[in-house]
């Protein structure tokens, strides 16, 4: 068999209803060179049955008895990994047969880029509802502070290492992450659809949703100490609520226009996507 050469890491808590799907959509990558270290983080429902279910040799599963927290299940992944790149998974979420074959090919061809996403598709009981793109290059630098600017993450396992997750940023920890290493190193998307993100009451942008917004706006101030926004006004700026309207949104960011985008080429593209997704919003009747 292959060595790996990037290992999925998934952490699971009370799963089972998705579990079985996310790991199958692994085990049938193009590319082989791969291993799933799943961290079931004491799940007291059938999802340790699951996971020991698995007899591909390429599933690794470390239990706790007791649960501790994502934060602490992933940072406990993270030194169990020993493959040049490590790809992030949630156990209720879909991967594409193609996301790790052309996240690692990028990754490999591009010394220079630490992590690389994807773009991605919501699923909504069961049905695909809309394509969420993100920026590659420059424009993507420009905009990193959006959460998220790369889903679905395949990163440089040296420097996930470096960086891990931070327990004060629970429910945000991937943007809390995102933003430190969009900080410290130079990332990028593949510019295809090869993630589905499930959309459930039991995940977390609906079961922690303030919690998430609250630590989401500590990370940015952290990050943009010049930028005096209030937490409501972050939610219409990073454009997660599409509450606002397009012009409402233009004439709050446009004091903060030079420290966010650098260009005004980029603050205009920005107003753009903002538009796109607010209109797309309205018919959906959201």
């Amino acid at each position: 068999m292959t060595p790996p050469i990037v290992t999925v890491l998934m952490s699971v808590y009370n799963g089972e209803l998705y579990l079985r799907e996310a790991v199958e959509s692994i085990l049938s990558q193009t590319c082989q060179a791969l291993e799933l270290l799943i961290v079931d983080d004491g799940s007291t429902d059938g999802t340790e049955a699951i996971c020991r279910s698995f007899t591909d040799p390429r599933v690794r599963v470390h239990r706790y008895e007791k649960n501790a927290g994502i934060i602490f299940a992933l940072n406990a992944g993270i030194d169990l990994i020993a493959t040049k790149y490590v790809a992030r998974m949630d156990a209720d979420d879909v991967s594409l047969p193609d996301r790790l074959a052309r996240q690692v090919a990028l990754l490999e061809s591009r010394p220079d880029i630490a992590a690389c996403g994807c773009w991605l598709v919501e699923l909504v009981d069961g049905r695909l509802r809309d394509v969420m793109r993100r920026p590659t290059g420059e424009y993507l630098r420009q905009t990193a502070w959006r959460p998220v600017p790369i889903y679905a993450p395949c990163l440089r396992t040296e420097v996930l290492r470096e960086l891990r997750y931070r327990p004060e940023f629970v429910h945000a920890e991937d943007y809390d992450l995102d933003m430190r290493l969009c900080r410290s190193h130079r990332v990028d998307n593949v510019p295809a659809i090869l993630y589905q993100y499930r959309l459930h009451q039991a995940s977390v942008s609906h079961a922690y949703r303030s919690t998430q917004l609250m630590n989401s706006w500590r990370t940015f101030r952290e990050h943009f100490p010049s930028v005096d926004v209030a937490l409501e006004d972050f939610r219409t700026l990073t454009g997660v609520s599409c509450a606002a309207s397009p012009l409402a949104r233009m004439r709050l960011k446009r004091r903060w226009r030079k420290e966010l985008f650098g260009t005004f080429a980029a603050s205009a593209r920005d107003d753009l996507w903002y538009a796109a997704r607010w209109l797309r919003a309205r018919v959906r009747g959201r």
